[in-house]
């Protein structure tokens, strides 16, 4: 884990120092004919924001220290607005998979269940039916299985010359 976080530490370090201000001009300076900037800092802005985001990491780092390392502060005891994360995921699960739901459930009674499967019913009824009705002509007898194929070659002839 170490090699890997330091790999990682390594990286934000030169992603970082492409985005400061002196460096990234070279980089800006050739994307300008593409898109040019909205705002550009100066050198002495990304030296302010620099240095107060690496205080404030600090001071993160300190208080952590002091409350789980050193054990020298007692540890806050959390709000619940905090614990719920302002109760985003119950808002979430309401407003979205609830309704979603709701929507899908509404869908599959009203229109998959009587549309789709009553269609899907018919269809099979309909090839059950004739399959049982076919089921009587298959006899066994040739004479039965000729007469068939001359009746149909009959009425394809009837359907073909009535159609010319």
């Amino acid at each position: 884990m170490l090699w890997t976080v330091g790999a990682l530490g390594l990286l934000s370090v030169v992603g970082g120092l492409l985005q400061f201000a002196p460096i990234w001009h070279l980089l800006s300076t050739w994307l300008d004919p593409v898109d040019a900037p909205i705002a550009a800092p100066t050198s002495a802005q990304e030296w302010v924001t620099s240095v107060l985001a690496i205080l404030v990491g600090l001071a993160g780092i300190g208080v952590a220290w002091a409350i789980y390392g050193a054990k020298r502060v007692r540890v806050p005891r959390s709000v619940r607005l905090f614990e719920k994360k302002f109760f985003w995921d119950e808002l979430y699960d309401l407003i979205w998979y609830r309704t979603s739901d709701l929507v899908a459930r509404g869908f599959y009674a009203l229109v998959e269940a009587p549309l789709i499967g009553g269609s899907i019913a018919a269809v099979t009824g309909v090839v059950g039916l004739g399959s049982r009705e076919l089921s009587v002509a298959q006899n066994g007898l040739v004479r039965s299985y000729a007469l068939a194929l001359a009746s149909g070659l009959a009425i394809l002839a009837v359907v073909f010359l009535a159609v010319r």
